[in-house]
């Protein structure tokens, strides 16, 4: 199984992965473990802790699983494993990761205004170049919220903090992202 079976796997439904995944967040008394993010030479996995946490026995476990079913030594020199227990330090890896390389190449930024796990709710403001540019609402919609919603479980709105510019503007300002 390779990086991207593994992932495939564990955001389908009734595999055994699901199952191993399952017990470990039995055993390490998690509300939650999911995998975000995954290369051959990094792995990132949100967790939210349901009471004390022994991280080196998870990282361990967690270690062990991705050993046993991509074939992959995460815990050599030149590989990543990441544990996020908040939603913010997810979406902030998320975004520094897949999305601020791009909108910075293009002479804009990207601000987190807001972040509320609960809710599922993330406000964002582009800045610089992407403020005025008519390719914004793409960014938007398909670089953004597309990319968040789809590594991250729990989110499930993408807002903008500025005001459109013009009154139909389909980006959907306060409204569902």
């Amino acid at each position: 199984m390779d990086c991207q079976e593994f992932l495939c796997a564990l955001k389908g439904s009734g595999s055994a992965l699901l199952a191993e995944v399952a017990a470990l967040r039995e055993r390490h008394n998690l509300d939650k473990l999911y995998l975000i993010y995954i290369t051959e030479n990094e792995a990132v996995w949100g967790l939210r802790i349901a009471k004390v946490l022994d991280q080196t026995t998870l990282r361990t476990d967690l270690l062990n699983l991705m050993g046993f079913h991509i074939g992959t030594n995460y815990n050599s020199e030149n590989k990543n494993l990441f544990l996020f227990a908040s939603g913010a330090d997810e979406v902030h890896y998320v975004v520094n990761k897949e999305l601020v390389p791009f909108i910075e190449s293009e002479g804009g930024e990207l601000k987190i205004i807001s972040i509320n796990e609960e809710s599922g709710e993330i406000v964002v403001s582009l800045k610089g170049a992407c403020a005025t540019c008519p390719h914004s609402l793409t960014t938007m919609q398909q670089g953004l919220k597309k990319t968040l919603t789809a590594l991250l479980p729990w989110v499930k709105t993408v807002k903008s903090a500025d005001k459109p510019d013009e009154e139909n503007d389909p980006w959907d300002y306060g409204g569902e992202g």
